[in-house]
């Protein structure tokens, strides 16, 4: 039997601008670090833009359902005080009129129910990652998104509004009108 060789070869000698075995100059190993750095910086940025899209796209699904639960809430409001409302028209005015203006209050109590401030929503960053957040806000299908610059290497979200508001002196003085216009009409129709 013969013995094994082993032969140990290496590679270095096959690179470009390498004499021989030399290791890796101080230039290959800055160049090396920088490549490095940068790649890592493109791999950030990549997840950063990534996660943006994917809270903005969670942030349209949520403005989206809670403007159909505050319909729904609105709707349920209304509904609520439509027997109530009923039941006073009946004991107030005749029954030829009370329909009417039952029909016309709830027509109003529906308009008043949508004066609902929407929520507003706004994002301040920097002018270097505006157009980042516009482009991801397009894909969100989110154009109701105000944008604010600032300083910060931060993207900030903050949410405002969402209220209803109700005056009751406003409200009641648009009630009261209405009713003095359908009274006043359904007087000029009979005579």
């Amino acid at each position: 039997m013969s013995p094994a060789v082993i032969k140990l070869e290496s590679f270095t000698a096959s690179l470009p601008g390498k004499r021989g075995g030399a290791g890796f100059t101080r230039d290959d190993l800055d160049l090396a670090y920088a490549d490095g750095l940068a790649d890592g910086r493109s791999q950030r940025l990549d997840e950063d833009v990534q996660s943006l899209r994917s809270g903005l796209e969670r942030l349209a699904e949520a403005l989206a359902a809670d403007e159909a639960r505050r319909a729904a809430l609105r709707e349920e409001a209304v509904q609520a005080l439509a027997p109530v409302l009923s039941a006073i028209l009946d004991m107030l005015v005749p029954s030829a009129q009370s329909r009417r203006m039952e029909e016309a209050l709830l027509a109003e109590l529906h308009r008043l129910a949508g004066l609902t401030a929407p929520l507003r929503c706004r994002i301040t960053c920097n002018p270097g990652l505006r157009g980042m957040v516009e482009r991801c806000l397009q894909e969100a299908g989110l154009d109701q998104v105000e944008l604010e610059g600032c300083d910060s290497d931060r993207i900030s979200l903050s949410l405002e509004g969402g209220r209803i508001e109700f005056s009751a002196d406003r409200v009641a003085q648009d009630i009261r009108a209405l009713v003095a216009e359908i009274t006043e009409s359904e007087e000029t129709w009979t005579h």
